[in-house]
């Protein structure tokens, strides 16, 4: 199963955005919420944002992997999935207003779940 290597891998981008949500938690000592830290607002946001569309297009990957199985797309879909959600996560990070890395995340992760989207309206209506 394709998706399972492109989730694992997600898997593993999720656990550092954690680990960077823990360790600036530690370092600025803020237990819950973000204390008003600009720093720890963007931490938590990046993880935020990653946990709020990855499961949705995982699930979108298998089902469009159930119905067509064409590994090459499946590939190219997951390979552009993690770089969108490292360049998505990067421009998050860096600043609070729009960078190149948060608009190219942002603008090639709802092309991705666009994609998905067609192809599965696409085999139903076709089925």
């Amino acid at each position: 199963m394709i998706t399972g290597l492109y989730a694992g891998i997600l898997a593993l981008i999720y656990i550092i955005l954690s680990f960077n949500v823990i360790m600036k938690r530690r370092e600025f000592k803020i237990g819950m919420g973000d204390g008003d830290n600009k720093i720890l607002k963007k931490a938590i946001r990046a993880h935020g944002n990653f946990a709020e569309f990855i499961p949705m297009i995982l699930i979108m990957m298998i089902l469009v992997e159930y119905t067509l199985a064409n590994a090459l797309m499946m590939h190219i879909i997951g390979i552009s999935l993690i770089i969108a959600r490292i360049l998505q996560a990067k421009g998050l990070l860096k600043t609070e207003i729009a960078s190149f890395e948060r608009v190219a995340g942002t603008l090639m992760t709802f092309t991705i779940m666009g994609v998905l989207a067609f192809i599965l309206i696409y085999q139903f209506l076709i089925s």
